[in-house]
């Protein structure tokens, strides 16, 4: 690491960063360390990321598919979830209500329907487990429309189910 380092730095360019992934694990107290050894050394912030990181960031993301496919690995590590019946009304429930919501001349007039439908699609994606930021996003997306055309009681409710 330290190597690589020093050759990023021979090349003479102005780096204000550089990122360092390994495959084994480092402490965080040595991570640190080393991290502010390499910036005093060579003037640009060195970030490591270790194994744990790159845990984190498959799983927590699912992203599982993706690493499978990157690195060629067997398809019998992965596993497939067999969507049972609620969770396949619920996927149609949500791509119904999605449909509605871009249909623009849908809500005219009864806008306080487009902030509930909008709140009902993050709460399915929730349930269906979806990628945090997909459900973020329609939360986000419920929040404005709330904001915008909704009372303080729906205001609220997003807020709480968002939490």
């Amino acid at each position: 690491m330290q190597a690589d380092v020093k050759n990023i730095a021979g090349t003479q360019r102005s780096y204000v960063r550089v990122f360092f992934l390994t495959n084994q694990y480092v402490k965080d107290k040595d991570r640190g360390e080393v991290q502010d050894q390499l910036e005093q050394q060579y003037g640009f912030a060195v970030t490591i990321l270790d194994r744990s990181w790159i845990i984190e960031k498959v799983f927590a993301n699912k992203r599982e598919q993706l690493a499978i496919d990157t690195l060629g690995l067997d398809q019998t590590l992965s596993s497939t979830a067999r969507k049972g019946p609620r969770d396949t009304k619920r996927e149609a429930e949500l791509e119904e209500l999605e449909s509605q919501i871009n249909d623009s001349g849908r809500y005219q007039g009864i806008e306080y329907q487009l902030v509930e439908d909008a709140l009902d699609t993050a709460l399915l994606a929730r349930g269906l487990e979806k990628p945090r930021i997909e459900v973020d996003g329609r939360f986000d997306r419920a929040a404005r429309l709330a904001e915008r055309y909704g009372t303080l009681q729906q205001q609220l409710r997003v807020s709480y189910n968002r939490a």
